[in-house]
């Protein structure tokens, strides 16, 4: 799995010098001056949440364009590795080790998000909304998983194998 989001995160390193998307000089705009006036965002409005509008921020604290485009990376990483570890969550059966684990469920969900995250048809060179949303999807997702396989000590489960 790490080495499909590596080579995921790779497929973005020759866009890091590009021009600007419209998404990108937008957001780090209104994040660049985002402080009290007469929006949520300063003197400009952007119908996004608070906390994407906080991501092109951090970029723009710590260096602008190229960290805007480092963070990205690093989101498409995120993102192939929670989409692996769904997989392996969905697929964990006691029966089966976990190098064959990998190599099925854990291995297909990785690399599907990693052709979604690196096809240059679904934007590689810009950091979007989309992008940024879908290691924190990816993320919630796995995590639901995990809570909702974990016992409360002292109770026992009705059957041993959930809906799924």
């Amino acid at each position: 799995m790490v080495a499909i989001a590596v080579a995921a995160g790779l497929a973005h390193v020759p866009f890091l010098a590009g021009p600007l998307g419209s998404d990108e000089g937008g957001f780090l705009m209104v994040a660049a001056q985002w402080s009290p006036g007469t929006s949520l965002y300063g003197d400009y409005w952007v119908d996004r949440p608070p906390l994407l509008i906080a991501y092109f921020a951090l970029a723009d604290q710590i260096g602008g364009v190229m960290a805007l485009r480092l963070l990205g990376i690093v989101t498409v990483l995120l993102s192939v590795l929670a989409a692996g570890w769904i997989g392996h969550l969905l697929s964990a059966h006691p029966g089966r080790t976990l190098r064959t684990q990998v190599l099925t469920t854990s291995g297909a969900a990785a690399l599907t998000a990693a052709i979604f995250l690196a096809s240059p048809l679904f934007g590689t060179g810009e950091v979007n909304g989309e992008l940024i949303s879908s290691a924190a999807i990816l993320g919630s997702m796995a995590v639901g998983l995990v809570a909702t396989r974990r016992r409360a000590p002292g109770r026992q489960r009705a059957s041993s194998r959930l809906w799924w």
